[in-house]
Parts: C-alpha cells; sequence; structure tokens
C-alpha cells in the first residue's frame, strides 16, 4: 500500500503507523490471484508501504514511527529524503523494508524524471534547444 503524507497532523500520522504496524505482516502472494502473480512480468513486489511526504515534513514523518513504534517491534524503515541515498539503495533493501520513506523532493528531481523517462518511453528524444534546431 502507500499514501501522500502531506499533512502535519499527528492523528493522522499516529493512524497511519498503527495501520501499517498492525498490517505489517499480510503475505501479498495471498492477497494476489495466480493469474495476477503469473502476470506480474519483470515488476518487483514489495509488501512495504510507501509514504510519499513533502520534504518539509519528511523529518515528522520519521519522528512519528521513531516516537509511537517501540525498537523491539522491529518495524525496518527506508527513509530516501534525496535521489542520492535512493541510488545507495539496492532492490533487496526494498524487499525487506516494512516501510519506504520518501521525500517528495526526490520524486521531482531531474535525474529522477530522467531515469523514469528512459524506463518507461525507451527510444524518447528529450530537445534542449529551439523548436527549429530539431
Amino acid at each position: 500500500g502507500g499514501l501522500i503524507g502531506d499533512g502535519p497532523a499527528r492523528s493522522a500520522a499516529a493512524c497511519m503507523v498503527a495501520l501499517i504496524t498492525e498490517a505489517r505482516h499480510g503475505p501479498l502472494r495471498a492477497a494476489l490471484s495466480q493469474q495476477e502473480w503469473q502476470e506480474r512480468g519483470r515488476r518487483v513486489l514489495s509488501e512495504a508501504t510507501l509514504i510519499v511526504t513533502p520534504h518539509c515534513l519528511f523529518d515528522h514523518w520519521l519522528h512519528e514511527f521513531k516516537r509511537l513504534v517501540n525498537p523491539a517491534f522491529g518495524l525496518r524503515i527506508i527513509s530516501v529524503p534525496s535521489c542520492a541515498r535512493l541510488k545507495r539503495l539496492t532492490v533487496a533493501s526494498f524487499l525487506a523494508a516494512d516501510v519506504v520513506l520518501v521525500s517528495s523532493r526526490c520524486l521531482l528531481s531531474d535525474a529522477y524524471q530522467a531515469l523514469g523517462d528512459r524506463l518507461s518511453k525507451p527510444g524518447l528524444r528529450i530537445w534542449d534547444g529551439e523548436p527549429g534546431e530539431r
């Protein structure tokens, strides 16, 4: 699952943290039909909850998890405040995570947009010059 964490309300964050911890070990394989499982193709399926938040609230969400969840619970959180951090992570890191907290700054960066274009639109050419220079 995923959510947009765009509000600083403590009650909303607390509810989401509680929901995530309660549903933490729901088996993904059981949630998908046999056909959906076979059709996943090259997509990597993760049981982590994705939280995308404005950069100004990123630390707030991270603090709420630390404040509300006992470390003994073993909740695995990946924090991605920037593209530099994203580049250092592996697929295995995401598969092991319970929560992936991402700053919207990362998703709005030119580097991330260019990577998304290369992956989703192979062969796309982006023109930097004037229209007459094509």
